[in-house]
């Protein structure tokens, strides 16, 4: 025995004393952007996988969002070597754990510098490192917060899914041809600004840089040459020179959908080409606008949109009180009597439990079947729109019920942006899995009698552009409507600044004039209530204060399904869809 014990003992000092093997998987986890991310705002992350021995096996890469966000999946094949796999990350939170699920005790976490929404956040694509690292340094021309910049490492491979860019207040671009931007990362960079972002276009001083690209017809500035150290050319309609060097334009803007496309006409990659003085002038208009703050903001708030569905009848309390009434008085004293007269009182202790759970089977029969059995799928959006042009922004709100305990997936476009609303007494995180052109949030768990939320953001393109006009004169409201878009026969209202609202009206084809009595106008809210979303009238109210309108808007009521942004995948619920579709007043 006394040997066996000094044999365990030698063993074990040698293992101590040997050196701590290497585990055979090694995770190193980054934002593709940069050292920044911002808080509560999605991004795109980079994860490479080191196999140091030969494996192969399949694992599961995920990315953790907490219980009450998305939590990133996606599947990987795990062999000998370095791979890299990109993954949306639907909220930035402090700390993410990455894992591989399938390989033991394989982690790592993301640790980049977190930004809050007080600071501002702008990305530089720009081919060589440190190029407008100048910008660092203009805390003093913001009201409140840091300045915050990324730059992605060189050749890093960035994302085409433009909601990944959302946490920037403004992207940076410089010498396109040089960038070498794919077509899908070029119309991402597009979508990032359509949704309410700031794209900077800085020249590189070759006339032909946007040449081929995506962004050539979109720029402020048709340019045709660079002489005395300015980009020169025509202004495109719905352009406007924002600053001017050696009168000549030196910062154009143009909107595009609820953002921004800015054009500096010098290379200002640096202070010494203009001046601190000129260059401070230039960066102090583009940080006056928002970016994608609103947005963000918006798309947050008044997550409470169809709080009640009216397809959920109450119990009937009635009946059960009715139920529980007839047992007390009637079955519990007829059992009584009945075993008193056997002789068999003592049954009661069978008897009476088998009773109660007999009358409770068959009132929960009855008032289940009589709440329905059918699966309902609510979607109510809000569309926005700038007058005469067609690039939309979808921010939409929908809801599953179910009478019966399920599980499902829901099934979307990767270029929507989705997050999940609610949660209740869930055993499992919501998990977005990841699979090429489309994303799943899988599996949903779902009570009986339970509700799914969630929010969605998308982009979606009109057929033609609708413009929008309104002109107050005395005792009226004059109105023209220009609608080249396939929206035809819908019902509209005019919506002014002070919440007041037309009557409502049918939406026709092409040029539309009216005059509407300010005297007949209601109050928005009174008017919704006659739409079969009465039970959400005040949110639409809400969001127009919220959005700070310039001036009247023109809603369009949208009753079908073509502003849809997911479908529940392996189910046939009874689907009811409206969306509000905002027109603002053109842009003088």
């Amino acid at each position: 025995m006394r040997t066996l014990w000094g044999a365990l003992a030698l063993a074990a000092s040698l293992s101590s004393a040997l050196p701590a093997q290497e585990p055979n998987v090694v995770l190193d986890a980054r934002s593709v952007f940069g050292d920044i991310v911002r808080y509560g705002s999605p991004f795109q992350a980079e994860v490479e996988i080191s196999v140091r021995s030969p494996l192969q096996q399949d694992a599961f890469l995920e990315i953790d969002g907490g219980r009450s966000e998305l939590t990133s999946r996606t599947p990987v094949k795990l062999s000998q070597g370095k791979h890299s796999y990109a993954l949306p990350v639907g909220c930035a939170q402090y700390g993410q754990d990455v894992r591989l699920t399938g390989v033991a005790n394989v982690t790592t976490s993301l640790q980049p510098s977190v930004a809050s929404d007080q600071d501002y956040v702008a990305l530089t694509l720009v081919p060589r490192k440190n190029q407008f690292s100048y910008l660092g340094g203009y805390k003093s021309l913001l009201k409140q917060g840091e300045f915050r910049l990324n730059q992605p490492r060189r050749g890093v491979e960035l994302p085409d899914l433009w909601w990944t860019y959302l946490g920037h207040d403004a992207i940076v671009l410089y010498d396109l041809p040089a960038l070498k931007l794919s077509d899908r990362v070029e119309q991402a960079l597009i979508d990032y600004t359509q949704a309410g972002g700031n794209l900077v276009l800085v020249t590189n001083t070759d006339p032909q840089e946007l040449r081929g690209s995506r962004l050539a017809e979109l720029g402020p500035l048709q340019a045709r040459s660079f002489d005395h150290g300015l980009l020169r050319g025509q202004t495109r309609a719905g352009a406007e020179v924002i600053l001017r060097h050696q009168n000549q334009p030196l910062l154009l803007l143009r909107r595009h959908g609820a953002g921004h496309i800015w054009q500096v006409t010098a290379p200002i990659e640096t202070q010494d080409v203009l001046g601190t003085k000129v260059t401070q002038s230039v960066w102090q208009k583009v940080l006056a606008q928002q970016g994608s703050l609103e947005v963000r903001k918006t798309f947050e708030e008044f997550s409470d949109r169809l709080s009640v569905l009216p397809e959920l009848p109450a119990p009937a309390t009635a009946a059960l009180a009715w139920y529980l009434a007839g047992y007390v008085l009637v079955v519990v004293p007829g059992i009584y009597i009945y075993l008193r007269r056997k002789d068999q009182v003592l049954r009661l202790i069978v008897v009476i439990p088998a009773c109660s759970l007999l009358i409770t089977s068959l009132a929960y029969f009855i008032n289940s079947s009589g709440r329905g059995r059918e699966l309902v799928l609510r979607e109510l959006g809000t569309a926005w729109v700038r007058g005469g042009q067609k690039e939309v922004v979808l921010r939409q709100q929908g809801v599953l019920f179910s009478p019966a305990a399920l599980r499902f997936s829901l099934d979307f476009p990767a270029d929507t942006l989705v997050r999940p609303r609610y949660r209740a007494r869930d055993e499992q995180p919501h998990m977005l899995s990841c699979r090429g052109e489309t994303l799943l949030l899988e599996p949903e768990k779902l009570r009986q009698w339970g509700l799914s939320r969630w929010g969605g953001l998308g982009l979606r393109s009109l057929s033609g552009p609708i413009s929008f006009q309104a002109k107050e004169a005395v005792g009226s409201l004059k109105v023209k409507i220009d609608n080249q878009s396939d929206l035809a026969d819908c019902q509209a209202v005019v919506a002014t600044v002070a919440g007041s609202c037309s009557p409502p009206f049918a939406i026709r084809k092409g040029v539309q004039e009216m005059k509407i009595d300010l005297k007949k106008l209601s109050t928005l809210n009174a008017e919704l209530q006659h739409q079969e979303t009465a039970e959400d009238a005040g949110s639409l109210d809400q969001e127009l204060q919220g959005r700070r309108l310039s001036g009247s808007a023109l809603i369009l009521f949208v009753p079908d399904g073509r502003f849809a942004v997911m479908h529940c995948k392996g189910l046939n619920p009874k689907t009811i869809r409206h969306t509000y579709l905002v027109v603002s007043e053109d842009a003088p």
